[in-house]
């Protein structure tokens, strides 16, 4: 049935030798390996027809699919035993890996933001409004690094002081702390070679853990206690606020969205707002690692089931898998928020600063003019001579963030709050007027607290309803145990009150046989 006929391999006998047996030893890894190399390619043939397995027929395809008379060229595969193969190799080999969320990164903040874009984009004042109206903490890449630089200048300088006193003083090894990522920077810059990313991230896990340690469940219930006393409390002024009536002129609806948008008040929250990092895709991934214990699946490695799969449908192949709508993941950042301004203004907004010496007031030449009531003022500014701000380097930066921008918001996208359908990737257009810039994201964050503020009320309420359950199964336990002893009193009672009876019987009977 076949084209090609394949004669049989005559048995070769090889002389008992020593010589030979060592060959054989040497070679036979490889003999094994080409063994099992030919034995595939043998079966790939048969598999897809060719080879010594090529039919001597070779029918087109049927117009009917349901044809029973079409002879195949080459085997058919079997799907629904493919599919059985696979779901046998699921049961027998679970999947091991489970996301390991680091358990000192404190994940109950509110607020866990990322402030992306271009230099001169608005970034550090969108920062410090998010501050005023929310309470969270601003972590600048920039600041941080100085301050782990300055703890060990510090230490270093206790540590000569000490020694000119002739005090003794014992050189402590770096430590998981700020300082020791200090120490691990300074002996990076030293070589003259760069600073790894594991620093970075390490510093500002450091720096969230110093400002919102984690929590245990005690502590988590009573923190989220505290919230909503907060929020009632300041809702109450809200509403007090609101219902007060003044008399002022008509102003426009846009005016009035403005000044609504700066006097609008918030609940007092917790959480911070990083910037200056991360800046490509590898750091923002770290980060995420960092925070919430989240890696792909490439990183993940090939699972065992996996390998089992691919080996198995070589043979068989299961039936094709339906695409799942992939849902958000919630990680570690509940939005990175993005300015986006063309480059033209942000060079314009770099190059039109001006700065007085005297007070260290930074004006701008066309957003923000100095008073030209005070002349000796307009006189003596000058421009900001920063070599990292210049124009060259700035198009050198707005040039490489456009390099980075788009892996960097791939990532972010992935991620989000399934409940609200957003996700953790949120641009604004910054070009417009600040205020109803700040306007979309204040209600954007809004809209992300009053959820988690109504995740943490289910776990307040879930944990409540816990600790009423126990409460009851104690008070149950309490009636059983005192239900059963006074059934053993009872019993007890009665079971004297018989033994009373049997005594007196019997002594009545004594008496009456002495008696006779």
């Amino acid at each position: 049935m076949f084209t090609e006929t394949k004669s049989l391999i005559p048995r070769t006998t090889f002389r008992d030798s020593d010589a030979t047996e060592n060959l054989k030893k040497e070679l036979e890894p490889e003999i094994k390996e080409s063994t099992q190399q030919l034995a595939l390619d043998e079966l790939n043939d048969y598999l897809n027809g060719n080879g010594a397995w090529k039919p001597v027929h070779n029918f087109d395809a049927p117009k009917d699919e349901d044809d029973t008379t079409y002879i195949p060229n080459k085997p058919l595969n079997n799907y629904k035993l493919g599919e059985l193969v696979a779901n046998i190799i699921d049961m027998s080999y679970p999947q091991q890996h489970v996301q390991e969320v680091p358990s000192d990164i404190p994940n109950h903040l509110p607020l866990r933001l990322l402030s992306l874009g271009q230099d001169f984009s608005g970034k550090e004042t969108l920062c410090t409004f998010l501050k005023e109206k929310y309470d969270i903490q601003v972590l600048q890449m920039k600041d941080i690094l100085d301050e782990a630089i300055e703890l060990v200048n510090q230490e270093e300088a206790q540590t000569e002081q000490a020694e000119q006193d002739g005090e003794m003083v014992q050189a402590e090894k770096p430590v998981d702390s700020l300082r020791g990522v200090g120490v691990a920077i300074r002996e990076c810059l030293a070589k003259g070679e760069e600073v790894p990313d594991e620093l970075y991230i390490k510093a500002v896990v450091l720096k969230i853990k110093e400002f919102y340690p984690a929590l245990t469940h005690e502590e988590l219930l009573q923190e989220i206690q505290e919230m909503q006393t907060v929020e009632e409390h300041e809702q109450i002024e809200q509403n007090g606020e609101s219902n007060e009536s003044f008399e002022e002129a008509p102003e426009s609806a846009e005016r009035t969205g403005r000044s609504a948008a700066k006097q609008k008040k918030h609940r007092s929250t917790k959480g911070w707002i990083l910037t200056g990092y991360p800046n490509n895709y590898e750091q923002v991934k770290g980060l995420e690692k960092a925070l919430s214990g989240f890696i792909t699946a490439d990183e993940k490695g090939s699972s065992e089931a996996e390998t089992r799969k691919e080996r198995a449908e070589i043979v068989v192949k299961a039936p094709a898998k339906e695409i799942v709508t992939r849902k958000l993941i919630r990680g570690g950042i509940d939005a990175a928020i993005i300015l986006d301004v063309p480059k033209e203004e942000c060079i314009r907004r770099a190059v039109g600063r001006r700065v007085d010496p005297e007070t260290g007031v930074v004006y701008h030449l066309e957003d923000n003019l100095p008073p030209t009531n005070e002349s000796p003022l307009i006189e003596r500014l000058i421009s900001i001579n920063n070599p990292e701000n210049s124009e060259a380097s700035l198009i050198d930066k707005l040039t490489k963030y456009d390099k980075n921008k788009d892996n960097i918001e791939k990532w972010l996208s992935m991620f989000g709050i399934e409940e609200l359908k957003t996700s953790c990737l949120q641009k604004f257009n910054g070009f417009g007027i600040r205020e109803d810039v700040h306007a979309q994201v204040e209600a954007h964050l809004d809209m992300i607290v009053d959820h988690k503020m109504k995740e943490y009320n289910q776990i307040l309420n879930e944990a409540q309803q816990s600790e009423q359950r126990k409460l009851q199964e104690e008070e149950d336990r309490l009636k059983k145990e005192q239900e059963d002893a006074r059934v053993r009193v009872l019993l007890n009672t009665k079971f004297l009150i018989f033994y009373i009876r049997w005594q007196l019987l019997i002594n009545r009977s004594s008496w009456k046989v002495l008696k006779e």
